[in-house]
Order: C-alpha cells, then structure tokens, then sequence
C-alpha cells in the first residue's frame, strides 16, 4: 500500500504473515494464525521474560510518576514562595484611566499599617490629600473590603513623597503601579 507515510525517509518495510497479515514478530502469539506453532523469531520477545518486562515497565512508570510529583510539589512550594515575598506588606498606589483621559489614584494598603493610619486618621489622610491637589478625594472600600483612598487625577509619584515625608513611611514600602491606558 502507498501512501504519504510509506515514501517517508524513516519508514521500514515490515514483513507480515501470509496467514493473519500480522508483522512476523506478533504471528507467534496469534492463536488463529497457521504459523503460530513455529517458534518465535529472534526479534520476538520471549514469553517467559514477558512477565519481567511488565513488572519492570510498571516500576518504571510508577518510578516517573512519583518524580513528576516531587517535582510538581517542589515547583507549587517555590511559587508560593514567590507570591508571599512580592505580597509584602505595602502601601500600593495604583493609577488606571477613565474615559481615556481622566486618570484615577488609588492608594491601599493602609490596613497593614493600623499604627499609623486608623479609621478616623484615614479621613484626615483624604482630606489633606484633596487639599494639596485641589481635587476630589474620597476614602472607600476596596475590592478587599478594606478602605482606600480614591484621588481624581495622576498623583501617584507627590503621593509617596508626602507620605514618606509627612507621614514617617519607608520608601520601600510605598510602591506605584500605573495600570492607566496612554
């Protein structure tokens, strides 16, 4: 039969049984084939060592299984590693637009820092910001339920600066993502 696969470079050519159209190498085994009572080929795999390869190939494959587990759990451990050293605990300035052109800042993360910024201390925080930039500024809750600072405008860089200055913030800790569409 041609085809496609035959005129491929890898292809062998297969001897096959008269009989059951079988390749040689499996007429031994086959029960309704006339030449299944001549011993098998040379190439043939022995049934006495059939077993063996079984229970070996079986230990193989478990072998693998048990390593592709390792190494899934080593990797799941490694990620999780990950997120809790880039989760720390900061206060995150995030700027997104709105109508292409308007931009909104918001600040969270304030519930890691309760020392400093209370619920009451919150509101003060928002309405100096509102004043500094002439804009409007409300404290809502989050995605998190957790109170944020929501600004109108891009003030993302002055606000870290005034928090770090007036506020005693770390400057590793107060970090700007600008998510807005320019």
């Amino acid at each position: 039969v041609l085809s496609a696969w035959t005129k491929h470079p890898s292809a062998t050519a297969v001897e096959t049984c008269k009989a059951c159209k079988l390749p040689r190498e499996y007429c031994a085994y086959n029960s309704s084939c006339s030449n299944s009572s001549t011993p098998a080929s040379s190439s043939a795999i022995n049934t006495n060592t059939k077993g063996d390869v079984s229970e070996k190939m079986d230990k193989m494959s478990l072998e693998e299984e048990e390593e592709d587990d390792a190494k899934k759990t080593k990797i799941k451990t490694e990620e999780k590693k990950k997120k809790k050293k880039e989760k720390q605990k900061c206060i995150t300035i995030t700027l997104t637009s709105r109508n292409k052109r308007k931009t909104i800042t918001n600040v969270a993360g304030f519930e890691h820092f309760s020392s400093t910024f209370q619920d009451g201390n919150l509101k003060e925080v928002a309405k100096t910001l509102g004043k500094k930039f002439a804009c409007g500024c409300s404290v809502t809750k989050g995605a998190t339920n957790q109170d944020e600072i929501d600004l109108q405008g891009d003030y993302g860089e002055q606000i870290k600066e005034i928090l770090v200055q007036k506020w005693k913030m770390e400057e590793e800790l107060v970090v700007v993502v600008d998510k807005s569409k320019k």
